[in-house]
């Protein structure tokens, strides 16, 4: 298919199938516009760890995929279609040298995971909740299934959420003092090799959570589980 340099529609190349074969034809999707492009004001972004990608959440809604040569030149790659609301935050959501996963996160709760190599949504919920902020974790030798999104937003303290289902698991809750969270990290510690969360409030107290405690005592209640359990269906090679 030839597109000209306005973006209109020339020509489809294309040969006539006879015989059996006509039957298994396949179709594929395509979108056109004309002289101007769709709107797409960045609210989030997101450089894939391999830094070959970049990823950008819009106010319209859709997500971006921009290709990053190495003498640092962007090129627009595909737009993802999906939300329906403005793009809040956007974050890594597995090991990326196994599985080139995103997730985003919007205004109205929506949340979808994508790989970024296809294009593809590969799971999308909506739940009562304004994500602002992201992080992946996962522990290899201590967690099951792919991993914990940590969330925060507009609502008290940090939800986790499993990064294949987009199910709530369970709240990292405060003590004393609870509240939103603006901002968090991750840390490790290679000496005693334990995980913490580090946040801070709006209110501006600092906030940690033990991963590692937290992992073992949310894996082994029998409520939570099932959720983190690998599908029996599925067959490891």
């Amino acid at each position: 298919m030839n597109v000209d340099t306005e973006g209109g529609l020339v020509s489809s190349a294309g040969g006539r199938a006879d015989g059996p074969l006509a039957m298994k034809a396949s179709v594929q999707a395509l979108a056109l516009w004309g002289k101007q492009a769709p709107a797409h004001s960045i609210t989030a972004i997101l450089i894939t760890e391999d830094q070959r990608t970049v990823v950008t959440g819009s106010q319209e809604g859709p997500l971006c995929l921009w290709g990053l040569s190495p003498e640092l030149k962007i090129s627009p790659k595909q737009i993802l279609l999906g939300h329906t609301a403005s793009v809040t935050c956007l974050a890594k959501a597995r090991d990326f040298e196994k599985q080139p996963y995103v997730v985003s996160a919007t205004e109205n709760g929506e949340m979808g995971i994508w790989n970024v190599a296809s294009g593809r949504c590969i799971e999308h919920t909506q739940l009562p909740f304004r994500h602002t902020a992201i992080c992946y974790y996962h522990s290899s030798f201590r967690m099951t299934g792919d991993g914990w999104l940590l969330c925060c937003g507009q609502y008290n303290d940090v939800l986790l959420v499993d990064a294949k289902t987009l199910t709530v698991l369970h709240t990292l809750t405060s003590s004393q003092s609870s509240n939103w969270i603006s901002c968090m990290c991750l840390v490790h510690s290679p000496r005693i090799q334990e995980d913490s969360l580090i946040a801070v409030s709006a209110s501006g107290d600092l906030k940690v959570w033990d991963l590692s405690s937290s992992v073992t005592r949310i894996q082994s209640d029998p409520r939570i589980r099932p959720r983190l359990q690998p599908d029996p269906r599925i067959r490891k090679s």
